[in-house]
């Protein structure tokens, strides 16, 4: 099995520049939020379009590669929170933009534990929390944090990674864009913030699965062959 790759990314308006490099990093899933196109989403190449939510304002869009590994596309999105969901043939993939404004609330009907399948809810969740690199929590991020206790979640945050956000107002690095994956298979997910892209203050986030058994390069032994020859 080869490498599967989901990236998000908060486009901060999508334009056909930002399309062009999207389509060269070899996502399998695209999630993008505040596209700012709330008519039909403009095309990425190489990638389908599934799943949009045609917000006035910030506007979702989910993307795929190969259409035909697709099961079902909903849009759960509720009380201000742009929800788009996507099932695969082996994962579910979320897609969250949450506005700074409006607070954490995840839909009450969507229960992510009972699912046997991986799960993976990524997206701009706009909230501080110290788990994920802030100097201090509020209350979305709490909010945030309890959830994913609650529905046995695991964050994808490696301390040592650069920001996914770098504001340009108060020139810091900040992680307002989040992963997190259903406990018992975080061990075959690994999250990568990839270069950022022009005119957006936001890097994509790209989250790779692989193989949970993967071969591995010994050192090579010398070997001799004792046997007499004919």
């Amino acid at each position: 099995m080869s490498r599967f790759r989901i990236i998000s990314f908060n486009a901060e308006g999508l334009s056909s520049v930002k399309a062009e490099i999207l389509g060269t990093l070899e996502a399998d899933v695209l999630c993008l939020q505040e596209t700012h196109i709330s008519s039909q989403p403009m095309n990425i190449p190489g990638m389908h379009l599934i799943s949009h939510h045609p917000s006035p304002i910030h506007c979702s869009v989910i993307y795929i590669r190969d259409p035909a590994i697709i099961t079902n596309s909903c849009d759960l999105s509720e009380n201000g929170i742009e929800i788009l969901q996507i099932e695969l043939e082996k994962m579910t993939v979320t897609s969250v933009y949450k506005p700074p404004a409006t607070p954490f609330a995840w839909p009450s009907n969507q229960n992510i534990r009972n699912g046997m399948k991986p799960h993976l809810i990524i997206g701009d969740f706009n909230s501080h929390n110290t788990i994920w690199g802030y100097s201090n929590n509020n209350k979305d991020g709490e909010e945030v944090e309890l959830w994913a206790l609650n529905q046995g979640l695991t964050l994808l945050h490696d301390a040592k990674q650069k920001p996914s956000f770098l504001s340009a107002r108060w020139r810091r690095g900040y992680n307002p864009d989040l992963a997190f994956v259903t406990s018992r298979h975080s061990n075959t997910f690994e999250k990568l913030v990839l270069d950022p892209v022009p005119r957006s203050q936001h890097r994509p986030l790209a989250i790779d699965i692989r193989p949970i058994i993967r071969p591995h390069m010994g050192k090579p032994i010398k070997r001799f062959n004792f046997r007499k020859a004919n």
